[in-house]
């Protein structure tokens, strides 16, 4: 297992009007180049954060799960439209992810990637997403949550 700094960028496009947000950190990293998984902790979501594990396969398929006070799970693969469970402050529901895009480039050495995917809910486009994930070697001494 290594230690990475996770930068996360994600781009939405809802009714036209189009959001951007960017976090960072500290996640470990196990696997290799083309199966992995990542691991991090989310905070700011009340009463407590929650804790996110990114599971790439065969660089083509990834799964989203969120424990914590609130649960997800989404799986974007290339092609694919998944059904996928979504907990919010405001109830659960599901959504459809259509991926039209996954790019892996990591490995041990940290890299990139970009996921573009659509979000519907009953088939009716929802948003329109692009996920660029970011990793680069942490110092000796940081150490994942």
């Amino acid at each position: 297992m290594k230690n990475f700094i996770l930068t996360l960028k994600d781009m939405h496009e809802q009714d036209g009007e189009k959001s951007e947000s960017e976090f960072s950190a500290v996640c470990s990293y196990e696997g290799d180049e083309n199966s992995y998984s990542l691991s991090y902790n989310e905070s700011g979501f009340d009463p407590a954060s929650s804790q996110i594990k990114i599971k790439v396969t065969d660089k083509k398929r990834v799964e989203v799960l969120r424990e914590g006070a609130f649960n997800t799970q989404l799986i974007i693969e290339e092609g694919v439209r998944h059904t996928c469970f979504y907990e919010t402050p405001y109830g659960e529901f599901t959504i459809g992810v259509y991926a039209e895009s996954v790019r892996s480039q990591i490995g041990e050495n940290g890299g990139t990637l970009e996921l573009s995917y659509s979000l519907d809910f009953n088939s009716g486009l929802a948003s329109k997403n692009k996920m660029t994930i970011t990793l680069k070697e942490a110092a000796d001494n940081v150490t994942a949550c």
